[in-house]
């Protein structure tokens, strides 16, 4: 394996450790999809979050109704 001592990335010098880390990066693919996945997540619970407030509601409103049902009886 050939040693680097200086490359050049966008125009800037970049020794051989910052080489490494960049070499060492997963694919373009990989990355996007772990970004993808990490702006989801957030999402998701805030989707799951709504879901169950308004079940609860749902919920809330049947047993007011059946509570009015029982007392009209």
């Amino acid at each position: 394996r050939p040693a680097v001592k200086v490359a050049v990335v966008e125009r800037r010098e970049v020794g051989p450790e910052k080489v490494r880390q960049i070499a060492d990066l997963p694919p373009r693919e990989v990355l996007l999809a772990q970004l993808a996945g990490g702006l989801n997540a957030p999402l998701s619970r805030l989707a799951g979050g709504m879901n169950e407030l308004l079940a609860r509601f749902a919920r809330s409103l049947d047993a007011l109704r059946e509570q009015k049902e029982g007392a009209g009886a």
